[in-house]
C-alpha cells in the first residue's frame, strides 16, 4: 500500500463522520482502509436505587416473609417494601419495553428502506434529469456510457474524452480507437502536471476547471452537459438523504432530495474503479470525477462511496473512474447592497 495522507476536513453524511481531502492513490483509492468511524454511544439511567442505609419513609407496607427450609415455615419477620421503589420499578421496566418496541420499529423501516429498488422507467435512449437542491444544478438519472441507471458506463482518466470499458478482461476505447488500455501514469496526460501546466497547455481554464473539449460530459452529451464541479460533489454528499439499496441487482446508493425535492432522486452505482489493466471494487465501490484538480501536480477532486460512507477526496488522476454529468450551474447568493437614502 502506497503513502496516504488525510487532510483535517471532514465531511459528515447522516450521523457518521468521515473524513473529506483524503489523498488516495490508486490501489486503495476505492478500497481497502475503511475510515467509518463508531458512533458515540448514550448511556441514560431511570431512577436511582435506595441506599440500603438510608431511612424508610412513611409510605412502607410491612409484609411477612416466608422461607421454605427442610419441609418447615420459618418466619424472618418484616421486610420493608417502599411503595415509592416499587413504582419506580414498574415504570423502569415500563419505559424500557417501550424503548425496546421503538427501537424494533425504527430497526425495521431501516431494514425497508434498504430492500432493493425498481426503475421507474428505462432510461435507453432518454438523458433525464432531476434537481435534488433549491438553485442547483439538474443531476442525469445514469452514467456516461450507460442505458440504464445502475449500468456502469465507460471509465475516465481525469482530463479523458475517450472513455473505457470492459470487453472480457481487457478495457477498451469507447470509440474502438485503442486496444488493452491501462489505467496508469504515463497514459494519464494530465499525471504530474501543476496547475499552471494544466492552465498552459490548454486542459484547465482560469477558474481551474477542465475546458469543453477536455471535459468528458460535453464531448459525449453536449447540450449543456458538464462534468460537476467539487462544490457540486460536496454539496450532492451535504444537501440529500443517502440510501444504500440495490437497484437491478446492482449495489448503489439512492441520492434523494430533501423537503420540496424529496421526490427527486438519482441511482448511483457501486462501479469499482480502473487500475492498470484491471477492474477493481466493482459492486462495493463507487468513484465520479468532478472537473477540478487538486493543488498539487497528481491528484483530482471526486466522489467516493461504499456502504459504510461517502464523501469527496482527492486521488492519482491517472485512475478510471465514472462521470455523472450535470446540466446548469449552481446559483450564487449575492449580498444585497444598502439602499441609497
Amino acid at each position: 500500500m502506497l503513502e496516504q495522507t488525510i487532510n483535517d476536513a471532514a465531511t459528515i453524511a447522516g450521523d457518521t463522520e468521515k473524513p473529506e481531502g483524503r489523498h488516495v492513490n490508486c490501489e486503495e483509492m476505492l478500497e481497502g482502509t475503511d475510515f467509518t468511524q463508531s458512533r458515540g454511544e448514550a448511556e441514560s439511567q431511570s431512577g436511582r436505587a435506595r441506599s440500603p442505609s438510608a431511612p424508610l419513609g412513611d409510605d412502607v407496607v410491612r409484609v411477612d416473609h416466608v422461607e421454605r427450609v427442610e419441609g418447615k415455615e420459618r418466619d424472618d419477620g418484616d421486610c420493608k417494601v417502599s411503595r415509592k421503589k416499587v413504582l419506580i420499578g414498574l415504570i423502569a421496566l415500563l419505559g424500557l419495553a417501550v424503548i425496546g418496541g421503538l427501537w424494533w420499529v425504527s430497526s425495521k423501516g431501516k431494514d425497508e428502506k434498504i430492500a432493493s429498488i425498481k426503475p421507474t422507467q428505462s432510461e435507453r435512449g432518454v438523458r433525464r434529469k432531476v434537481q435534488l437542491w433549491e438553485g442547483g444544478p439538474y443531476w442525469a438519472c445514469k452514467n456516461i456510457g450507460a442505458e440504464e441507471p445502475w449500468e456502469s458506463g465507460y471509465y475516465f482518466w481525469w482530463g479523458d474524452t475517450v472513455g473505457y470499458k470492459r470487453q472480457g478482461n481487457a478495457w477498451v476505447a469507447s470509440n474502438g480507437s485503442k486496444l488493452y488500455f491501462s489505467f496508469e501514469g504515463e497514459n494519464a496526460l494530465t499525471y504530474k502536471k501543476s496547475i499552471a501546466n494544466l492552465q498552459r497547455e490548454g486542459w484547465i481554464i482560469s477558474d481551474n476547471v477542465l475546458v469543453p473539449e477536455h471535459d468528458a460530459a460535453h464531448v459525449h452529451w453536449g447540450d449543456g452537459w458538464r462534468m460537476p464541479r467539487d462544490r457540486e460533489l460536496k454539496d450532492l454528499n451535504e444537501k440529500c438523504d443517502w440510501t444504500w439499496t440495490t437497484m437491478n441487482g446492482v449495489n448503489g446508493y439512492v441520492v434523494r432530495g430533501r423537503g420540496a425535492y424529496a421526490s427527486s432522486w438519482i441511482f448511483l452505482p457501486c462501479a469499482g474503479y480502473g487500475f492498470g489493466t484491471s477492474l477493481e471494487s466493482t459492486g462495493s465501490d463507487g468513484g465520479y470525477w468532478s472537473s477540478v484538480p487538486h493543488s498539487g501536480n497528481y491528484d483530482s477532486w471526486y466522489l467516493y462511496f461504499n456502504s459504510g460512507f461517502h464523501g469527496t477526496y482527492y486521488g492519482n488522476r491517472y485512475c478510471g473512474l465514472s462521470v455523472r454529468p450535470v446540466q446548469g450551474f449552481t446559483k450564487k447568493r449575492t449580498k444585497r447592497a444598502h439602499p441609497i437614502l
